[in-house]
């Protein structure tokens, strides 16, 4: 039986599931989820993530990351990691930008959950002149790291979430039932929904310890919003690059939501970081000199070149685009002054 067969005989058989458990089996089921089938990014893939857009977005991150390593004392050797790598396209850009500046070379850990996007990373970081090491969970990480430094880009929006629908004056949490053998929302109205995202607290503990016995800093780029107590259906599929109803094709379409940056900063506070708020992704990358490195490439590059690195310079920065809605927020152990941050220390 597909994954959406066996869904909806257990729906028959024990009743209507949460929202949670439905995104969960949906994205990581061992055998029929979408992350055990199917390599998401890319052209032939479901979307398509900034580091594959253009190659200026992972060299001015990397230039971000130097900074930090250099506001620390050039601690040498020191780790990098990074959380839901794709396709390893982000960690090659910034490997590579490394050795043009003649930075040493960290040791690479990737926490991945998928055993196809691992054979994409291995394939895209080749024989390598660091050390990679690949980990399905964080829990996974040496003991005896050292200083660190943490990147995830479009990582906290693939957690699953639950979501609870106000009805009058009560709060009930929206499941999914069958009508006529296909997926329906229960309750059906939609007007208030309130989102919550369970695995965020144990991600936030893990990352937060980890960092606090380093001695490191965490960068993190999503889509999401900063205000609090938010409300808003923001689940949302995609599938051939196109959007659907988050209950067609199941297991075969990406699902996300977007990132509650509030509930995010506080979790991180109250585990004792520093944290430096969320800004705007296209303020973020422009502070880092995203438009200088582009207009740099524009004057070597092929018409067509230019027109690409153009085209996702504005993809990526500008607010109708990616520019306001994703959002940049870094997290660190020590006080920082990390550029795109407005310089004024952590808040």
């Amino acid at each position: 039986m597909s994954l959406e067969d066996h869904l909806k005989k257990q729906i028959k058989t024990t009743g209507p599931i949460t929202v949670l458990d439905f995104m969960t089996r949906a994205l990581y089921d061992p055998q029929e989820g979408y992350y055990a089938t199917k390599v998401p990014m890319g052209r032939t893939g479901d979307y398509i993530t900034a580091p594959e857009m253009t190659q200026v977005f992972g060299e001015v991150i990397a230039g971000w990351l130097i900074d930090i390593w250099q506001q620390a004392g050039s601690p040498n050797p020191f780790h990098l990691i990074e959380l839901g790598p794709g396709r390893g396209t982000l960690m090659a850009d910034i490997l590579r930008a490394f050795k043009s500046l003649m930075i040493p070379l960290p040791k690479v850990h990737l926490v991945e959950v998928s055993s196809l996007l691992k054979e994409q990373q291995r394939a895209t970081l080749g024989p390598s002149s660091t050390q990679i090491f690949w980990h399905t969970d964080l829990s996974m990480l040496p003991n005896d790291q050292g200083f660190c430094l943490m990147i995830a880009n479009e990582f906290w929006d693939a957690l699953p979430i639950q979501q609870f629908v106000k009805i009058n004056q009560d709060w009930i949490e929206r499941r999914i039932e069958l009508q006529d053998n296909e997926f329906i929302f229960m309750p059906k109205e939609s007007t208030t929904i309130h989102e919550t995202c369970p695995a965020i607290s144990a991600f936030v503990i893990q990352i937060a310890n980890h960092l606090k016995k380093h001695r490191g800093t965490a960068l993190f780029l999503d889509y999401g919003y900063d205000q609090p107590e938010a409300v808003g259906d923001t689940l949302q599929a995609l599938y051939h690059h196109q959007k659907l109803s988050p209950l067609d094709k199941v297991g075969q379409a990406d699902l996300t939501h977007h990132v509650d940056f509030h509930q995010l900063k506080s979790l991180f506070e109250e585990n004792t970081l520093k944290v430096h708020r969320p800004v705007p992704q296209g303020d973020f990358l422009k502070a880092i000199g995203f438009e200088e490195r582009t207009s740099q490439l524009c004057e070597h590059a092929t018409p067509e070149q230019q027109s690409a690195l153009r085209t996702a310079a504005v993809r990526l920065t500008h607010p109708t685009h990616m520019g306001t809605l994703f959002k940049a927020m870094c997290v660190s152990d020590h006080a920082l002054q990390p550029m795109g941050f407005g310089g004024e220390g952590y808040n």
